[in-house]
């Protein structure tokens, strides 16, 4: 059963038991089960992450299961993808310390970065009246184990990993960055269009200015050319509820300081020919989405 925060029953998921695909599947979605929305375990976690002003946050509903079943009380779940401003929106109430500990294989990677970018836009709100600055951090799992895994029979190792998570934009800036060739001004270029909007969007000061100094060591540029590259962002999407609201906007580059044109004409013909054609497929089943440079692209080519 899933649960909402009054721990009333709004639906259920299931898991295979035969290896079969899908391996887990939901209720289909009601007037009262919006899978965006929930946050699973919430109704039995909240006490303890109010007292410990904590809360982690995995990817299934077994990662939560076998945190209850050992002891950690402070455990949800983000329903198996990544974290929505709607979760996050639910979750910051409750504490000023958010660790993500997703599934460290590869979809599990793309899902922590999806939620590092919905999470930091919806965390930085910060509510009237309430001053406490939110701690937002990454518990980098070892490879080919899960939360639930490492639960059941390394706690030791699980309560390290918790204890030295790293700071959102200490793991975001290398993990974006690797994913480009920074030895060229498009790579260069198509990084800072990732980090830069999130950075802009940091409402301290002070660790604005930390960001922008890591960023650019990291891309071995000046601070100046990426501040000058800010001038150059466009509007991506705007906030459904409308208004000029600039924390609702996420924002890309549009011209870099490190290249007059972002855009892979290459990288777009090679898209192009996949979508009109897609017996060639197979053509390109050893290629991995991080070949592209843009992010668009990765995510097309996905």
């Amino acid at each position: 059963p899933i649960h909402d925060r009054e721990g009333r029953v709004i639906g259920f998921g299931g898991r295979s038991l035969d290896g079969s695909n899908p391996k887990y599947i939901n209720t289909a979605a009601t007037t009262i089960f919006d899978k965006r929305a929930t946050v699973y375990g919430l109704h039995m976690a909240a006490s303890s992450i109010r007292d410990d002003d904590t809360v982690i946050i995995v990817e299934g509903y077994m990662d939560v299961i076998a945190a209850r079943q050992h002891g950690y009380a402070n455990v949800v779940a983000s329903m198996g993808t990544a974290l929505t401003e709607q979760q996050v929106s639910r979750l910051k109430s409750q504490a000023t310390r958010f660790i993500l500990a997703l599934d460290p294989d590869v979809a599990g990677q793309e899902a922590t970065l999806r939620s590092l970018e919905s999470a930091w836009h919806e965390l930085d709100r910060t509510p009237l009246g309430r001053r406490e600055s939110v701690d937002l951090r990454v518990a980098a799992l070892p490879p080919g184990r899960d939360p639930d895994e490492l639960i059941r029979h390394n706690h030791e190792e699980w309560e390290g990993l918790i204890s030295d998570a790293v700071p959102f934009m200490e793991f975001l800036i290398p993990a974006i960055a690797s994913r480009y060739d920074l030895t060229t001004g498009r790579g260069k270029a198509a990084a800072a269009d990732v980090v830069l909007p999130l950075i802009i969007s940091t409402v301290d000061a002070i660790d604005q200015e930390r960001h922008f100094r890591m960023l650019a060591h990291t891309l071995s540029v000046t601070q100046d050319a990426l501040k000058a590259s800010i001038g150059s962002l466009r509007p991506r999407r705007r906030s459904r509820t409308g208004g000029g609201n600039s924390h609702s906007e996420h924002r890309g580059a549009g011209v870099s300081p490190f290249i007059a044109d972002t855009r892979d004409q290459l990288e777009e013909y090679v898209l192009a020919l996949l979508l009109q054609m897609p017996e060639l497929k197979e053509l390109v089943e050893a290629v991995e989405p991080e070949q592209f440079l843009r992010t668009e692209n990765q995510k097309v080519f996905t």
